[in-house]
């Protein structure tokens, strides 16, 4: 199965790439900063700060190609999404029919008058 995707949506999957490896770089830095108290800090404050280049540019670069900001959706305009609303033929002016009160009384009840836990007799 191939993936087809096109040259944007490639640019944007390598940014996403970087950014995250960029924030997965910074966490790693500080758990091996918190676990090894011995540990060579200008090695770890390296990786975090190539963590931190890494996360900055891929979120940067994200928003250069994709620009968000020109496409901006508005909640409180309605959007077309391709269905059209269908009104009902009735008129809400004409009353509408009550129902049958014989449909009422066809319900079954299950418990008897004094039985609240409606398991009927056992007699």
């Amino acid at each position: 199965m191939a993936i087809n995707l096109n040259n944007q949506k490639m640019v944007t999957l390598g940014l996403a790439f970087a950014a995250g490896l960029g924030l997965t770089l910074c966490i790693i830095a500080l758990g091996i900063g918190v676990i090894d108290g011995e540990a060579n800090t200008s090695a770890i404050g390296l990786l975090f700060v190539a963590g931190i280049l890494l996360m900055v540019l891929g979120i940067i670069g994200w928003f250069a190609v994709v620009q968000p900001y020109k496409n901006f959706d508005d909640i409180n305009v309605a959007q077309y999404h391709g269905h059209e609303h269908h009104h009902d033929d009735t008129n809400p002016d004409e009353p509408t029919e009550a129902p049958d009160p014989q449909s009422a009384s066809d319900v079954v009840d299950v418990g008897h008058k004094g039985d609240p836990h409606g398991f009927g007799s056992a007699h």
